[in-house]
């Protein structure tokens, strides 16, 4: 913890485990809490144990997670402007089975109609458009590090 507090300039949070043991609420948690808050049963959430770095690596797992189960496919909740990208890295990686449902989240502040008007929906816009012609070439370019599963 940093002491910028006591020199009047606010609190600096660090990565670092937090002394009073609270827990971080990562998105899989708020996502599941939000997901049952609209009525979404308990049983019929799914939560990816394998660590993921990207799109590609979670749709990946959750192809691999429905053929363990048996699933016959998979409704994937998403931001407005991810859903095309997410749908063609599904096709490319997995196929048209198990079927896919891509629904993009209605409380995202992403404005289709006008993400021309906004910095930060111009550069997820540039990044979605990036990735996606990256998944149409097969994603020959991946993140830095080793992928967490081999070549397909």
């Amino acid at each position: 913890m940093s002491s910028a507090g006591s020199l009047g300039l606010g609190i600096i949070l660090e990565d670092e485990p937090c002394p009073l043991g609270i827990e971080p609420l990562i998105d899989a948690d708020y996502n599941r809490q939000v997901l049952e808050r609209l009525g979404v049963p308990t049983e019929a959430i799914r939560s990816i144990s394998t660590p993921v770095r990207n799109t590609l690596d979670e749709i990946r797992a959750t192809a691999d997670m429905l053929s363990e189960t048996g699933g016959e496919g998979v409704i994937i909740v998403t931001s407005p402007y991810h859903t095309r990208r997410s749908r063609a890295l599904w096709r490319r990686a997995v196929g048209r089975l198990p079927r896919l449902s891509i629904q993009p989240a209605h409380e995202d502040p992403f404005e289709p109609a006008r993400w021309w008007r906004s910095s930060s929906d111009i550069g997820l816009v540039a990044k979605e458009l990036l990735g996606l012609v990256n998944a149409w070439l097969g994603s020959p370019i991946e993140p830095r590090g080793t992928s967490n599963f081999e070549d397909t």
